[in-house]
């Protein structure tokens, strides 16, 4: 059975950060065709898929650029997202997310040619099409 690097992702200016649920990693096992993603973690829905995150200082103008003299306003700590990719070996075969993963970082796949998608018919935000996860269009039923 595989092993979740489960964590929090935060961001937004300090003081007013949202924080999310995410899947960071996956350690694959040798026994591993098809893994199942979780959907919850402590009763709380796993939202994100593939974020990191790096924490550094920013100045960030508040007003336009053409103006400044309005100022601006030093931001001790902001969060930004690194991308966390996964290569699993070629015994995976399929990996199946759950409906409550609804922001997942798509770019981790580009090492995945040999596995297939699943997303569970839920989620509102991911569906897989010819084994490739996508995005769900609005209309899409």
């Amino acid at each position: 059975m595989a092993i979740f690097d489960i964590g929090v992702v935060r961001y937004g200016r300090v003081g007013a950060e949202r924080s999310y649920l995410c899947l960071k990693t996956i350690i694959f096992e040798e026994t591993d065709e098809v893994v199942t993603l979780p959907g919850t973690y402590e009763g709380l829905p796993i939202t994100k898929f593939g974020y990191g995150e790096v924490h550094r200082e920013a100045e960030e103008r508040w007003h336009d650029w053409h103006h400044p003299a309005q100022g601006t306003e030093i931001v001790p700590e902001r969060y930004e997202f690194t991308y966390n990719t996964i290569v699993p070996p070629k015994h995976v075969k399929k990996i199946v997310f759950p409906k409550e993963m609804t922001d997942i970082y798509t770019y981790a796949f580009e090492n995945c040619e040999h596995v297939a998608f699943e997303v569970d018919e839920e989620n509102p935000d991911y569906t897989a099409r010819d084994g490739k996860i996508v995005v769900r269009k609005k209309n899409d039923i």
